[in-house]
């Protein structure tokens, strides 16, 4: 039996790998429905600590986005505004989703849409 709060397995020794620094929350556009960012990540913080992701800044950069860029539709490469350039691919899914990469300058934010 593992005991709470063990970060090894006996057996490797092996570290627990923890979840990534630089994970923000999910973003929903409409209540009760499926439009939502997802593995939303931030490498934006230029404070005190720059391995702190910049959660607020990446939700502004996915929403100016998310009003102005169809993914199914729209172009592969586009600006987003502020100095944000953007690429998207998608899925050949039946549920197409949108896997973006947006770059200001050394800052990026990656986010998966549906």
């Amino acid at each position: 039996m593992l005991a709470l709060g063990a970060c090894q397995d006996d057996a490797t020794d092996a570290p627990v790998t923890a979840p990534s620094s630089d994970a923000c929350p999910d973003i929903g556009f409409e209540p009760g429905t499926d439009r939502v960012a997802f593995n939303v990540r931030s490498q934006t913080s230029l404070g005190p600590d720059p391995a702190t992701p910049d959660c607020a800044r990446a939700e502004a950069v996915v929403r100016r986005v998310a009003d102005s860029h169809n993914f199914v539709t729209g172009p592969r490469q586009f600006d987003a505004g502020e100095g944000w350039h953007c690429t998207v691919a998608t899925d050949d899914e039946a549920m197409p989703v949108g896997h973006y990469q947006c770059y200001e300058g050394s800052r990026r934010v990656t986010w998966d849409r549906t």
